[in-house]
């Protein structure tokens, strides 16, 4: 058996962040963080979590 996926709500990915769910949706609109429909649900794959926080990192000031 394949890896399990694991999916964020917008809610619980924020709550994960620690920022807004309005942030959320700006990561998103400026194609900073890629969101995935599964049926009628929008969620946020841990993959595409990672991808983004390790962009974030990058461009952090050291």
């Amino acid at each position: 058996m394949g890896n399990i996926n694991q999916y964020y709500s917008k809610r619980e990915l924020a709550q994960l962040l620690a920022v807004s769910t309005a942030t959320i949706d700006r990561y998103v609109r400026d194609g900073k963080l890629k969101k995935t429909k599964l049926g009628f649900a929008t969620r946020f794959s841990e993959k595409d979590v990672q991808a983004f926080l390790s962009e974030q990192e990058k461009g952090a000031p050291q």
